[in-house]
């Protein structure tokens, strides 16, 4: 009976909009062996917006006037609401009424730009080290009801014209609909929806730091081929800290979440290497074949120090099939 067409137009798939730049670069410097100082510059926005449905709750304390002439005979059926939105009165009746249609959307902006050196070492070993930073800074947006607008709506006197205004109306309250055929159908007054809906917003800011450096080249031949390795160390550091709506803070957002703070940073240094091995090539039955070895050391300022490492091997009988395994962790 209480089915309303809008909860169609909820979003299953959120529209967004996204806007990217990309831009690279790089100048010979003919010295440091042949070395090129390289730059990337990546710049991203995007927006998006989703649709979701929503059952508003109304409840009636006991011998509220909105109740019309049922203030005096409904008695109590629940205790007072724990987040204080009738007042700190029992419940009388509580209404399900079909709110309608309401709006998150997100606007995302990011950046990372990175700068580097890379060139020869002699003996065919090559290195490679860079610098980047990255900031993400997202603003998130809800239309949300708030409980101390809800709670004063429902503390209503008189208006001597036979409707009822806030008590308070400091903040241009307006009182909530009485318990009638209208207000179960979900027609309420916009006054009333404009003053308890309100949109809320957050804020999540995100960077990271990351310095490496890398070499890589040829260690020794064997009988069918080089065996190769790569070495290198990285710094990286992250912080974030994501501040929801001061309403979110305080739980006055009325049947929503009450998000908190979060904020901290972290930061891990990691060595790490890779060598691979040349085992048979171009023979009946091996074409190829190869196995990889590499393992990571990995120290973060929040919980300590691991490593971790992984053999992996690639197998090729003729040249129309590859047979690969690796084990790791």
């Amino acid at each position: 009976d209480t089915f309303d067409p809008n909860m169609k137009r909820e979003s299953l798939i959120s529209p967004t909009t996204n806007l990217t730049g990309f831009l690279q670069g790089g100048m010979d410097l003919n010295t440091l062996g042949d070395a090129e100082l390289y730059f990337e510059v990546l710049a991203h926005r995007r927006e998006s917006r989703q649709n979701g449905y929503l059952q508003h709750s109304l409840d009636y304390a006991v011998g509220s006037p909105l109740l019309g002439n049922l203030a005096g005979i409904l008695p109590a059926f629940m205790n007072p609401p724990a987040d204080g939105s009738t007042n700190g009165k029992r419940v009388a009746a509580r209404a399900f009424i079909g709110w309608g249609l309401y709006s998150n959307w997100q606007e995302v902006n990011f950046y990372r730009a990175t700068t580097g050196l890379r060139g020869d070492l002699g003996a065919e070993w090559n290195y490679d080290a860079s610098f980047s930073h990255a900031r993400s800074d997202s603003d998130y947006y809800s239309n949300n009801r708030l409980t101390n607008r809800y709670a004063k709506s429902l503390d209503v006197v008189s208006d001597g014209k036979g409707g009822f205004v806030c008590r308070d109306t400091s903040d241009g309250c307006v009182a909530a609909p009485m318990l009638n055929a209208d207000t179960l159908a979900g027609r309420l007054p916009q006054g009333y929806r404009d003053y308890i809906m309100q949109t809320t917003k957050g804020n999540t800011l995100y960077t990271e730091s990351t310095a490496n450096v890398g070499v890589n080249g040829p260690l020794f031949d064997l009988p069918y081929g080089t065996v190769s390795g790569a070495f290198g160390l990285e710094h990286r550091r992250m912080e974030i800290d994501d501040t929801p709506d001061a309403n979110s803070i305080a739980n006055n957002l009325y049947g929503f979440t009450a998000s908190q703070p979060t904020r901290g940073k972290d930061a891990v240094t990691e060595v790490f290497g890779e060598i691979e091995v040349p085992l048979l090539s171009g023979l009946p039955g091996a074409q190829e074949l190869t196995v990889n070895m590499s393992g990571r050391y990995t120290d973060y300022d929040s919980y300590g120090s691991d490593t971790t490492w992984k053999l992996g091997m690639l197998y090729t009988p003729v040249s129309w099939l590859s047979v690969r395994a690796s084990r790791g962790t």
